[in-house]
């Protein structure tokens, strides 16, 4: 075939040997291999790159290859392939704009001293492997296959903003850009296919992928991004229908995912992102239909945000580094996530993280978590709702505030083998909580700092066992207004700092004598509860008097008639009683009462112990009643005690014998007393008889008669009263 006859015009006369040898090489369907066209061995051409400089043995105009890809001549006669060229040098831009590209063309290790201009191009298969090239700029380009730059330097950048490949687009291997502008533009291009930007990959630039469609997965895999005063990776608004994987990618500048859509998964193992601009990860509204994995040693020096995002399965940042201090380390705001959010084994925040109203349909692990913002919250998550666990075990740490208020937990909350440091101040701070299950302070909780779950409302149990709350000067558990469904299980645990468990609601309580607070340190008045249950727990009325006394100095009533109520009901009334007659014993000493009431409670203390035991006032009584009658008696056998009637003091029967008229009731010691003691009561004994006033022990006996007389009145009355204060009392109860 004479392949001059098919020359145009301007290339027939000063065709090059090598564009000759190209061109017979390519009318036979073969490479047109320039390493052996120039007499490089096989050995020797595979350890090439991209020649080094132009010979007579490598040159190819970009005329020539123009030609090639364009002509309608040749079109006919190029096999189905494509063109393939090895080791050519091309002198200069090879410019194709709007240009319709007949045949498929692969460059390998070829040298473009110029820019290869696509722009508004329509071509087929597209592969520069290996080569270089001073820019690709491909705006708008169609491409019928893949278009590749495998293991090709780019300095210059690729741009290939809008353009659309029915292919994939690989750049494996990679050295695109300078770091002056972007390395790669792909903003608003449509690929069918995957992009390959892994195995190596370096951009020094930016790489755009603003608006892009991707019909498979994006891989970044051991990437290389360079653009650390700015944005390094910039997705937003991209749609991949497959995943994006960042494993072991490298990334100096700002990762933006703003609005992404990833049809699959999120996938960045060991990643390492580091930004001057204090945001590493960019993500706000970004949607993952599967799972996302910030984790196995994934790292970020700057902030990430991922307020408002979906996730589809679950987000895990397990052993994941964050470092953003004095700042916000994980911004997760409003984010829903249809698995589990796993902050755990290992994972490590400097900075502090926030999970404001985000729905976790799984669980919430933090076991193993470090959470580091000391002075500050650590973690926020105000409002947050979880479907499953909200686990703080095996290690998890926080210097700074867990921030839990108002959040829903529909399974259980567990602290065990943790600690919390935030010293006076609120380490937790879970006020409104809600749990759908048991609420855990377990063996190995340790916190410093006050415990805040005020108003919570627990459905199962509330349990603290082998717990340490230390807040000294404050509160330790501040647990007021709380609704517990179950039971409060206090076990092994100290308290140093107060228990506040005012206005609260219970159901039985397992608690032992060592969680129970230092004196002046328990709060309870208005807790409520139905009993105690377990075999260790106190169940006498002087134990619970001791739990009940360490309110004290501070008096409350309430406690003690909550105490009272429970023993009733257990069928212990004496230890009701012992328990009502401490609250006013107690009430006595601590509760600042006036002298004159004062005196006052005295006496109904020692008579009727305020009325619980009103039979005290018939011993008094009774007692009364014996000495009077000794008494009585014995002034009555020294001519002390005379007839009341003067008629009969002066008879002479009586005057000379102490005779009395038969008519006249002889005196009786134990009537006299009796009489004189009982109000309303007539003996015929103390109308008749009285204390002869005129000797000095008579006047004594009349004294001690009035002081008789006043107990009877007195003792009556309180026994009287306290007796039907008692049946009113039974009988209400």
């Amino acid at each position: 075939m004479d392949v001059l006859a098919i020359l145009p015009p301007t290339l027939q006369t000063n065709l090059l040997p090598s564009e000759l040898y190209c061109l017979e090489q390519v009318l036979e369907g073969k490479e047109a291999n320039f390493f052996s066209f120039g007499g490089y061995s096989g050995n020797s051409a595979q350890t090439l790159s991209y020649p080094a400089q132009a010979t007579e043995r490598n040159i190819v105009r970009p005329a020539f290859v123009e030609w090639l890809l364009t002509s309608r001549a040749l079109r006919g006669r190029i096999a189905p392939r494509g063109i393939f060229i090895r080791g050519a040098y091309l002198n200069g831009e090879l410019n194709l704009e709007g240009a319709r590209i007949w045949h498929r063309l692969f460059l390998r290790q070829c040298y473009l001293e110029g820019m290869l201009n696509l722009t508004e191009a329509n071509c087929q298969t597209i592969h520069l492997v290996g080569c270089y090239g001073d820019a690709i700029q491909g705006e708008y380009v169609s491409v019928r296959g893949s278009f590749e730059v495998k293991r090709s330097v780019i300095p210059g950048g690729v741009n290939l903003l809008g353009a659309t490949i029915s292919g994939n687009f690989t750049a494996s291997g990679a050295k695109l850009g300078n770091g002056q502008s972007y390395a790669l533009l792909l903003s608003r291009a449509h690929i069918r296919g995957a992009v390959f930007l892994d195995q190596n990959f370096e951009a020094r630039g930016d790489v755009r992928m603003v608006g892009t469609s991707v019909g498979l997965s994006v891989s970044f895999i051991t990437a290389r991004l360079h653009n650390q005063s700015s944005v390094a990776l910039l997705g937003d608004t991209m749609q991949v229908k497959g995943s994006l994987i960042l494993d072991q990618a490298e990334i100096a500048g700002e990762v933006r995912l703003g609005g992404a859509y990833i049809g699959r998964q999120l996938i960045a193992r060991g990643t390492r992102i580091e930004s001057s601009t204090g945001l590493a990860l960019r993500a706000y509204k970004m949607e993952v239909a599967a799972d996302a994995g910030l984790s196995e040693g994934f790292y970020a020096k700057g902030g990430i945000r991922l307020n408002g995002s979906r996730i589809g399965g679950e987000l895990s940042l397990i052993r994941a580094r964050i470092e953003n201090p004095n700042g916000e380390a994980l911004t997760a705001a409003l984010v829903q996530i249809g698995g589990h959010l796993e902050l755990s084994d290992g994972f490590e925040a400097i900075g502090q993280v926030i999970l404001d109203k985000c729905v976790i349909r799984g669980n919430l692990r933090c076991n193993g978590g470090g959470f580091f913002n000391i002075g500050q919250v650590a973690l926020q998550a105000y409002s947050i709702e979880v479907g499953g666990d909200t686990l703080f075990e095996e290690g998890f740490t926080a210097a700074g505030q867990v921030h839990l208020r108002g959040a829903v937990i529909r399974g259980q909350v567990l602290f065990s083998s943790a600690s919390l440091y935030h010293p006076k101040n609120r380490a937790l701070e879970a006020g409104d909580i809600v749990v759908g299950r048991n609420l855990i302070f377990g063996k190995g909780f340790n916190v410093e700092g006050t415990v805040n779950i005020r108003a919570a409302r627990i459905r199962g149990n509330l349990e603290i066992r082998h717990a340490h709350f230390q807040a000294p000067q404050a509160q330790a558990l501040r647990a007021e207004y709380i609704r517990v469904g179950g039971r409060l299980i206090l076990r092994a645990s100290t308290f140093v700092g107060t228990l506040n468990l005012q206005h609260s609601q219970v159901g039985l309580i397992y608690d032992d004598e060592m969680s129970w607070p230092d004196p002046g340190h328990l709060q309870i008045d208005g807790l409520e509860y139905t009993g105690f249950e377990g075999e260790l727990v106190p169940l006498t009325a002087k134990a619970r008097l001791v739990w009940v006394r360490r309110m004290l100095p501070e008096f409350r009533p309430q406690p003690y008639e909550q105490l009272a109520k429970v023993f009733a009901h257990l069928g212990m009334d004496n230890d009701a009683t012992d328990i009502l007659i401490a609250k006013e014993n107690d009430r006595l000493r601590y509760a600042g009462v006036q002298p004159l009431q004062r005196i006052g409670r005295y006496i109904l203390r020692y008579t009727i112990a305020y009325g619980y035991r009103p039979w005290i006032a018939f011993m008094w009584a009774l007692g009364f009643i014996v000495v009077g009658a000794v008494i009585f008696q014995a002034a009555y056998g020294h001519d002390l005690i005379v007839p009341a009637s003067a008629e009969v003091l002066v008879s002479e029967g009586y005057v000379k014998g102490r005779m009395l008229p038969p008519d006249y009731p002889p005196f009786e010691g134990w009537a006299y007393s009796l009489d004189t003691f009982l109000p309303l009561v007539s003996l015929f004994m103390e109308e008749y008889w009285i204390p002869d006033g005129s000797r000095p022990l008579g006047a004594a006996v009349r004294f001690y008669l009035w002081i008789h007389i006043t107990a009877g009145w007195l003792l009556s009355s309180l026994f009287a009263g306290g007796l039907l204060g008692l049946i009113r009392q039974r009988g209400s109860s």
